[in-house]
């Protein structure tokens, strides 16, 4: 299936978008990108394309926490235990395994937002916010360390974007995510790179999109 969908840069990306949507887990994406090369199936550049579309593909799932999705996770999660223990179909228990483990992810995203935006304005932590708000490199290498630590770019974003939802008092919410959704991309490159070890060609693939991330990180905090 991978080398079908990488005949072509725009067939590639767009594979990477639609793997990324149904499975959104960056982890999951680097490991199938790097075993792809490591076995020698697909060389680097035409993976690449695929985690460069995965990338795009990632923030679906961003944009439907942002429309509060989150708030119907239990309905997800139902939904999903259904078809995949009481349906015997392969294509109905696959399906089951999509929506129970997007019903996971909004589950684990309605707690991390709950809990931020239970923060008080007044409190110690706004005020470190404030600071680190000031200092945007320092705020995505933090959110960059997190997103390796957790494996999960989703949840450092919806850690910001719970922060940025409550009461931040004058703190200004965009100073804030905006590095924290910058420095969770660049850790999911360094996921990849973890991952690849010391394979020449699956280095490659991760050096040219850990790269990738870089530069566009330093563009947009310069």
């Amino acid at each position: 299936v991978m080398r079908r969908f990488a005949g072509s840069r725009i067939k590639a990306i767009l594979a990477g978008m639609g793997v990324a949507v149904i499975a959104p887990s960056s982890t999951t994406m680097s490991v199938l990108a790097v075993q792809t090369v490591r076995e020698g199936h697909l060389p680097p550049r035409r993976v690449l394309p695929v985690m460069l579309g995965a990338d795009v593909g990632l923030t679906v799932m961003v944009l439907l926490i942002a429309l509060r999705l989150d708030q119907y996770a239990a309905g997800f999660v139902a939904v999903g235990v259904v078809l995949f223990q009481f349906t015997r179909a392969q294509r109905s228990r696959g399906i089951g395994q999509v929506v129970l483990s997007l019903g996971f992810i909004f589950l684990g995203i309605m707690t991390i937002s709950s809990s931020a935006s239970a923060v008080s304005p007044e409190g110690d932590l706004i005020d470190l916010l404030t600071i680190a708000s000031q200092y945007p490199f320092l705020l995505a290498a933090i959110a960059a360390v997190l997103a390796i630590a957790v494996q999960s770019s989703t949840a450092s974003i919806g850690l910001a974007m719970g922060l940025a939802a409550a009461d931040l008092g004058e703190l200004n919410p965009m100073a804030l995510a905006v590095p924290v959704v910058i420095g969770a991309n660049v850790g999911v490159g360094v996921t990849l790179l973890i991952i690849a070890g010391a394979l020449p060609a699956a280095r490659r693939l991760a050096l040219g999109n850990l790269i990738f991330k870089l530069t566009t990180a330093v563009i947009l905090l310069s």
